[in-house]
């Protein structure tokens, strides 16, 4: 008995160690494009709705009052932090980690920052 409550204790620490990201908190986004240098992009998305606020959770992104839920985790390869948040399906969706409070996504074509402001 006492074996199996050392166990399930052991257990529960491992468990609790692989818990969370540290990237929860409200998060703004701007946008920067090879197109246009001239913030017409940031205006846009503006327009579109998608200048609310990201919320990043445990285990959720929040924006506009949509919740998601996923499988976020940090993930390093080949020298460089990633943020990866994974659908039940198991697409991915990454960031690369600038910083503690910089997410970026980007292509040749466009890139989006994420900056926290608040935790």
């Amino acid at each position: 008995m006492k074996k199996q409550f050392l166990s399930a204790i052991a257990l529960s620490a491992v468990l609790y160690g692989c818990g969370g990201h540290d990237f929860e908190g409200e998060w703004n986004t701007s946008f920067d494009s090879a197109l246009t240098k001239s913030g017409s992009l940031d205006r846009f998305a503006s327009m579109m709705g998608t200048d609310a606020p990201l919320v990043i959770g445990d285990d959720y992104i929040e924006r506009g009052g949509k919740r998601v839920e996923l499988e976020i985790f940090e993930r390093e390869s080949a020298g460089k932090r990633y943020l990866v948040m994974k659908t039940d399906n198991g697409d991915e969706d990454v960031f690369t980690i600038v910083d503690n409070d910089t997410l970026y996504q980007g292509t040749n074509l466009i890139s989006v920052t994420y900056k926290r402001v608040s935790r």
